[in-house]
């Protein structure tokens, strides 16, 4: 997912909502994703990994360092999907 949240990232602002992330996979499929149901499984994963939502502190702080180091978006996507995904811990 370290791919789709790269891009992701680069083609939506820094202020951009939930919805707004979740329209520009789905509606204008920025991820070019073959069909609606994988646009909205990819989103929807993305969703459960790194919040997508700058209410949630922890995706407010990957955002933040991307938009400062965009090279650091590996770690940072590690470190939240560490804190997110309790799979991913063990």
């Amino acid at each position: 997912m370290l791919k789709e949240l790269t891009a992701l990232l680069a083609v939506c602002p820094s202020e951009a909502t939930r919805d707004d992330y979740w329209r520009a996979v789905v509606e204008e499929n920025v991820l070019d994703k073959a069909t609606a149901s994988t646009r909205r499984w990819t989103v929807q994963r993305l969703s459960e990994l790194y919040a997508l939502d700058l209410s949630v502190v922890i995706f407010r702080g990957l955002r933040f360092f991307r938009d400062r180091d965009p090279n650091s978006v590996p770690l940072l996507a590690l470190l939240c999907g560490l804190a997110r995904d309790p799979l991913l811990r063990n």
